[in-house]
């Protein structure tokens, strides 16, 4: 895991308080100048991290969700969240790339059977009827 991706984990751990992400990150008690160099790179990394996963995320919104109908009774933070969901499990949906149906290490190969002689079911008449029944549908038809 890069150190970017860690800070991120620690910042979330500690719910953004970057006192707590430094203090994780020095060993040893640090200097007020070590203190805010390791705050600006850890501030400056998750900036970075954060402007990249807004750049896919609205990306994502302007090729993938162009035909979608969301409720507009929602409220902006559900839709908000709405997308927050659909971007973080994409790969859960059917793209363009990938329909679902073609699920890798599970491909089944199906034979018919329609040579002669045929299964019993396809001997079947499609509509079976008695010859009483057969009769009232061809005058009910003529």
């Amino acid at each position: 895991m890069s150190e970017t991706m860690i800070d991120m984990k620690v910042l979330r751990i500690f719910e953004g308080e970057l006192e707590h992400a430094i203090k994780c990150r020095c060993v040893e008690p640090c200097s007020t100048e070590e203190y805010i160099n390791e705050m600006e790179d850890i501030i400056t990394r998750t900036r970075i991290v954060s402007s990249k996963k807004d750049t896919y995320k609205e990306e994502f919104v302007a090729n993938q969700l162009v035909e979608a109908q969301i409720n507009p009774s929602l409220s902006t933070k559900m839709r908000h969240e709405l997308i927050d969901v659909l971007y973080t499990y994409n790969n859960a949906f059917a793209s363009d790339n990938e329909p679902l149906g073609a699920i890798k290490g599970h491909e089944v190969d199906i034979t018919l059977n329609i040579d002669r002689p045929y299964p019993p079911v396809l001997r079947r008449p499609a509509y079976p009827a008695s010859p009483r029944a057969r009769e009232a549908l061809e005058k009910h038809i003529q």
